[in-house]
């Protein structure tokens, strides 16, 4: 009987130690989850935090060594002179417009483009389906600079110069953007496209069959119902579609030379730099100067970024459902 008493509290005792093992590799476990979460975190969030505390710094901070990311003059006089000297509230508006004028035009052309090659069996629709995903591999810093040209000199097949008595320059105005946006080229346009693709390849042939034997044609079978069941793959795109031309450097600061943009004031920080000691009047030698800078181009960069972020902000949630489905259907 002492025997098997013995037995039992031996037992008892080993499964103690094998939950408290337990318990100390699930709390080791989390406890280095934490502290690499943690230290990601900071690594992603510290220059966003350090660029907004510069912001709001005066000059009196600068040489302070007791202020590192909580400044103790707060001041506006930074987003002043950042409004002043990037013409600010023009280039917001010109951003804007042409944000919206590519993602409409984008999302149109990529759910035309998408839906036939889907739906549709045609000869070369390989060699279609080749040159969208060769859209994508390629840089765009490869076929920019044959596209200035063209644009710089625009004559299709010589009717402009029928038309016009010579070749049209189309640089700084939106019409390379619109003409790349209508035929399916513009930025991320391929990528567009496959989500597209993808999202009608998966879609069930009875829906079409059935608008069919309704006596709908392709246009009507597209308008009426492929639209209406591609909502959350429209809503991605046309979110992308905005995001990435409202950051895109490449197109913009080739086509859009002297438009005021705000990916023209990213492109000219070192005038942006000699602009602000002419304004304030001292020698671009004067390390209170130069130390100061830095300073209004981080309330400049700040605000540039604020609309995207209030967009985010009001449109966090839909934006989520929306990737999430596509990715579902996809």
């Amino acid at each position: 009987m002492h025997g098997i008493n013995a037995i039992k509290s031996l037992t008892q005792n080993q499964r103690k130690v094998s939950k408290a093992k337990k318990r100390t590799v699930k709390f080791a476990g989390g406890f280095l989850k934490a502290v690499f979460l943690t230290g990601f975190c900071f690594v992603i969030l510290y220059p966003i935090f350090t660029m907004i505390s510069k912001a709001f710094m005066g000059r009196m901070d600068i040489f302070d060594n007791t202020v590192i990311l909580i400044p103790k003059n707060i001041t506006l006089q930074n987003f002043e002179i950042a409004i002043m000297l990037t013409d600010f509230w023009n280039a917001l508006r010109n951003t804007v417009a042409l944000s919206l004028l590519t993602m409409i035009l984008q999302t149109a052309s990529s759910l035309l483009v998408a839906y036939g090659l889907a739906r549709f069996q045609f000869k070369l629709r390989g060699v279609f389906m080749a040159l969208v995903v060769f859209t994508i591999i390629v840089p765009p810093q490869l076929i920019l600079t044959p596209m200035y040209i063209q644009f710089r000199q625009f004559n299709p097949l010589g009717l402009m110069s029928l038309i016009y008595g010579g070749s049209l320059n189309l640089i700084d105005t939106f019409t390379p953007f619109t003409l790349l946006s209508m035929t399916a080229m513009g930025a991320k346009n391929g990528l567009f496209i496959l989500i597209f693709y993808q999202f009608f390849k998966n879609m069930p042939k009875e829906f079409e069959e059935a608008a069919f034997m309704d006596g709908a044609g392709s246009v009507r079978t597209f308008l009426m119902i492929m639209l209406p069941n591609a909502r959350t793959a429209i809503v991605t795109v046309m979110l992308f579609a905005f995001l990435w031309q409202y950051n895109d450097m490449n197109y913009t600061t080739a086509f859009l030379q002297n438009v005021p943009v705000f990916s023209n004031v990213y492109y000219n920080l070192e005038r942006f730099t000699l602009a602000v000691y002419e304004m304030l009047g001292t020698s671009q030698y004067d390390i209170t100067m130069t130390m100061y800078v830095p300073l209004v181009k981080s309330a400049g960069v700040l605000m540039m970024l604020a609309p995207l972020i209030i967009m985010f902000l009001f449109c966090q949630k839909f934006f989520v459902e929306s990737i999430e489905r596509v990715g579902i259907v996809g």
